[in-house]
């Protein structure tokens, strides 16, 4: 008799848990294969938190998807921590003199999640430097890979991919 409540609990959450898998889960530890030269600020190991949410703000039930993302970066000095909201753009404009902005977009593109970031800065609109980074977060089996690319002004991008395995 106590299977088949026990059963019908396993049944419940099944739905819940193949519904949020439609995009990978990139929670955990994962360390980076091939290190980069010294003094690099390419993140050596990172700790991931994706948090499946299942209820509104307001507490009603929605089907289960990934909207928070959190990321350690472990660096050759120091670390960094960043928190991402997905589905949204964010940003921030500095109240004092000359133009500082910086925007952020996250969302999912089929099963990669992307991260944009645009910094503007510089003493006006018209001379104001921009500097682009984007990131496409992928997932194969136990393989993270990052492709990163990185702009200033007008010079030409620069491509990195980064490829961490998972760390027990």
């Amino acid at each position: 008799m106590r299977a088949l409540p026990c059963l019908a609990l396993t049944i419940a959450l099944v739905p819940a848990a193949v519904a949020a898998q439609s995009q990978p889960d990139f929670s955990g530890h994962w360390v980076l294969v091939d290190p980069p030269r010294p003094g690099s600020d390419v993140a050596r190991a990172l700790t991931v938190q994706q948090p499946i949410t299942r209820a509104t703000a307001r507490g009603e039930p929605m089907p289960p998807a990934f909207l928070d993302f959190t990321v350690e970066r472990e660096l050759e000095h120091g670390g960094r921590f960043n928190h991402y909201t997905i589905g949204t753009e964010s940003g921030s404009i500095s109240g004092g003199p000359g133009v500082d902005e910086t925007r952020v977009s996250v969302l999912w593109r089929d099963d990669r999640l992307f991260i944009a970031t645009r910094h503007l800065s510089g003493s006006t609109r018209e001379s104001a430097t921009t500097t682009d980074h984007s990131e496409e977060w992928s997932l194969d089996h136990d393989r993270l890979t990052i492709v990163i690319v990185d702009r200033e002004g007008q010079a030409l991008p620069t491509l990195q991919t980064l490829i961490y395995k998972r760390s027990p």
